[in-house]
């Protein structure tokens, strides 16, 4: 941890891999059978294990980390014997609020192979994560705080890489957040395919990253359950702005979330015609410019939107009210957090909400909803939805109005703005 601090709260935010590294070694548990059973990295003879550390509240990067193992996992399955190799591990960075169960449940929504692994104690989780060269600390108020005792609303940084070790131990490979998904499966097949004590280890163990992506996030905007509910500080967003802007380093503030970028590509560029009709539509709504996260779409990506049935958006020109359609899911902390707000804005009258439910099954969803208060209507749909609009994070809130197609990857941090914005459409759309 000392070490941690030393370059976590410095100028730089580096991870040196020029040295070979040491063996893979490691003591955690996971639950099994409903028991806690402690693993080693000789608990999976002859697999290539795939790593990576977070933690359950983690509210964007842990999940499109999540959903890159997934794909991976589900690309290697079209060569079963390549996908039989492979063991995926997910490692919680915050033992103190994440439970066995709650690092259980996480990484087996996504897919049930991926194993969670907690620490009994931060001398264990510190080996492990020394061993991957990874990062992990907290704060409080622009300052360090060392565990176990954590005060309410603590930032939670955490390095975002990906590790690939054979079965030897030996590090192979070092894959960064929001990988390529085709660059990462072809490189993972490279080593699967290799025969078992012949991986290329010689060359592939000296990784250089340029540097690491360390993460922060905020506890209070995180609660897995409600006795882990706390209120984000002021002080903790200004650490947050604070941090290191490297070239590669990327902010949990969801609106420079990788993921936003690639939402802003979903198709290809648009024709002069449409930029036309674009700049027409922006023209039109410049009196109500939309707040962060949302984004007005071209007409070719307000198309791609609107051919989802199971989001049910319109685009009617008589259409005055807004829509709001709202993607969420259990595990997402910040989805849980808005939908109170989003039955606020429903009753309020300023804008229609639905809600689409993402693979959770309808009972436990209905749950969360019955705690919370939140009547609104519910759809259920897979995961392959999101894969489906090239979106890799939630939550995701899309606003039709007449012809116009508003995508917020991310938070409704700005209750105000969204609300006086929502208004604002409504009152412009009156004759």
């Amino acid at each position: 941890m000392k070490m941690f601090y030393r370059f976590l709260f410095g100028a730089l935010c580096f991870l040196s891999f020029t040295a070979i590294s040491e063996p893979l070694t490691f003591s955690l548990n996971r639950l099994q059978d409903g028991q806690a059973v402690k693993v080693t990295e000789k608990s999976f003879p002859d697999k290539y294990l795939f790593i990576a550390v977070g933690y359950t509240g983690c509210p964007d990067i842990c999940p499109t980390t999540m959903m890159e193992m997934r794909s991976l996992l589900q690309s290697l399955d079209e060569t079963p014997a390549l996908a039989k190799r492979i063991q995926p591990l997910f490692i919680t960075i915050d033992p103190v609020s994440d439970t066995l169960k709650d690092i259980t449940d996480y990484p087996a929504f996504f897919d049930s192979r991926i194993i969670g692994l907690r620490a009994d104690d931060f001398p264990s989780l510190d080996k492990v994560v020394e061993t991957l060269h990874a990062s992990y600390g907290y704060t409080f108020k622009g300052k360090p705080v060392l565990p176990p005792d954590l005060p309410k609303g603590y930032t939670v940084m955490h390095s975002i890489y990906m590790y690939l070790y054979s079965p030897e131990g030996e590090l192979l490979d070092v894959y960064p957040y929001n990988s390529d998904i085709t660059k990462l499966v072809q490189s993972v097949k490279g080593y699967l395919s290799a025969p078992q004590g012949q991986d290329k280890t010689a060359e592939q163990s000296k990784v250089q990253p340029a540097n690491t992506d360390t993460k922060a996030t905020n506890r209070g905007e995180s609660p897995v359950s409600e006795s882990r509910k706390t209120e984000k500080t002021e002080d903790a967003e200004k650490t947050e702005k604070a941090a290191p802007k490297e070239k590669s380093a990327v902010s949990h503030d969801n609106e420079k979330l990788k993921t936003t970028d690639k939402s802003a590509k979903l198709t290809t560029k648009p024709s002069r015609a449409n930029d036309k009709q674009a700049n027409e539509l922006t023209k039109a709504k410049k009196s109500c410019l939309p707040p962060k996260p949302f984004r007005l779409l071209a007409p070719q990506q307000a198309e791609k939107f609107l051919k989802k049935s199971a989001l049910h958006l319109t685009q009617d020109k008589k259409q005055v009210t807004p829509h709001l359609t709202n993607l969420w899911a259990v595990w997402c902390a910040p989805c849980r957090k808005e939908l109170p707000y989003l039955q606020q804005l429903a009753k309020s009258g300023k804008t229609d909400v639905s809600l689409v439910n993402i693979e959770d099954s309808p009972q436990e969803a209905k749950k969360v909803l019955n705690d919370l208060k939140v009547t609104l209507e519910t759809d259920y749909v897979k995961m392959e939805l999101l894969d489906e609009l090239g979106i890799q994070g939630l939550p995701v809130s899309i606003v039709t109005q007449q012809q116009s197609v508003y995508l917020g990857v991310g938070a409704l941090k700005d209750e105000e703005k969204i609300s006086g914005w929502l208004s604002c459409l409504a009152h412009d759309s009156h004759p």
